[in-house]
């Protein structure tokens, strides 16, 4: 299904919601994924887990209309790596 709600709910915030209803090949091909990203994908055990990786990364490309990279600082917390949102 993808993308069903992309709003900016303030003026430095923008809300996406993805409903996840691709397969694991559809959205592997929505993306350019690096080394690194590939190692951490193939790292997961559960399919669904994979799918839901790949959702978020789906999900960020639409609604900013970048391939962003997401990382993880010391406490797991995620971020944008070129921290430009």
């Amino acid at each position: 299904m993808g993308l069903i709600v992309k709003e900016h709910i303030y003026k430095d915030c923008l809300l996406g919601i993805w409903e996840i209803a691709e397969d694991y090949e559809f959205l592997l091909s929505r993306l350019s994924l690096i080394p690194e990203d590939i190692r951490i994908l193939n790292s997961f055990k559960n399919p669904l887990r994979k799918i839901e990786w790949l959702s978020v990364r789906v999900l960020l490309k639409e609604i900013t209309g970048k391939n962003l990279s997401i990382t993880y600082n010391g406490s797991r917390k995620p971020f944008i790596k070129d921290y430009s949102y």
